[in-house]
């Protein structure tokens, strides 16, 4: 259990979160001045608006989740992504990864800054996303070699998904080049697998950590009727960064479509991005604040003597 495991941070929900459309990806959720942004990126035949939003009751969506809670007060939010479809044909991983990094390379508009700008960044991964990501920071290097690079893994099947495998006939019928890769067994993947972690012992991105964490349950589950299977077990998500985190009472969508700031995948978020220091940097930023308030509170009194 975090102990940031309270609601203290969060501030409160505004009448209308700020949520994008379906289909729009790569775009800034909220540009802040420091040096630290997380990229949201989510998985196969999903999008920045359904990987991240979980309509249960009261509507949230993790991203504006993380941009009430005070704890990621200094951090900007991408959310970044890639086609996918059912009938997206022979657009593999490596087509998703060069869109994602040309995506992150690339100024909004004149003046702005883009994502790869930023000292720190942190990738906040579901299922295929982190292959994807995985892909890109293995055949894009040299690019992240003065970063601090933090890599969140959730339920990302670095070894494959027997659940691919088993639905092999619609990759298939469908020509889905970037399914077929999910399939257990897979020879890019398992490549992809081998060249990613010689990059982790070669250090050939210095500042690189990591972590993973996998889902609880099947999709369909009920208490009596429990399921072993997993889209994503434990030991297709824990390779890199041992030991993997068990998310409880979680499957493998709504692993990422936090509640509340009580949500087992955003105490991750928060625990990952303590680790990474992110948590000295938003309280040197509230320092930073505070000082700032203080010295303009005194130099008003100053002008109220000399009136």
């Amino acid at each position: 259990m975090s102990i940031f495991a309270t609601d203290g941070f969060l501030r409160p929900k505004p009448v209308r979160i700020q949520i994008p459309d379906s289909g729009e990806n790569n775009v800034w959720y909220l540009r802040r001045d420091g040096e630290a942004v997380i990229v949201f990126v989510h998985g196969i035949f999903s999008d920045s608006r359904a990987s991240w939003l979980n309509e249960d009751g009261e509507a949230e969506y993790w991203p504006s989740l993380v941009s009430r809670d005070a704890r990621f007060d200094a951090v900007s939010i991408y959310l970044g992504g890639f086609h996918t479809a059912l009938d997206s044909e022979d657009f593999t991983v490596r087509h998703c990864a060069d869109e994602l990094f040309s995506a992150m390379s690339r100024s909004d508009s004149p003046g702005d800054a883009p994502v790869l700008d930023k000292r720190r960044i942190i990738f906040a991964c579901h299922s295929t996303g982190g292959i994807v990501v995985r892909y890109m920071l293995e055949s894009r290097s040299a690019r992240f070699l003065d970063k601090d690079v933090g890599l969140l893994l959730i339920a990302s099947p670095s070894r494959g998904s027997a659940l691919a495998t088993r639905l092999k006939f619609l990759s298939d019928y469908f020509g889905n080049g970037l399914a077929a890769q999910l399939q257990s067994g897979n020879d890019s993947l398992d490549e992809l697998d081998e060249r990613f972690w010689r990059l982790i012992q070669e250090r050939r991105i210095p500042r690189l950590t990591g972590m993973e964490a996998y889902e609880h349950h099947f999709v369909i589950h009920h208490k009596f009727l429990s399921s072993k299977s997993k889209v994503v077990p434990k030991e297709s998500a824990e390779r890199y960064f041992p030991p993997a985190r068990l998310l409880p009472n979680t499957d493998h969508f709504s692993c990422v479509k936090p509640n509340g700031p009580r949500h087992p995948a955003h105490l991750l978020l928060v625990d990952f991005c303590s680790s990474f220091g992110l948590g000295v940097e938003n309280e040197m930023h509230r320092t930073e604040s505070r000082v700032t308030q203080t010295i303009a509170e005194l130099r008003r009194d100053m002008d109220l003597l000399d009136d």
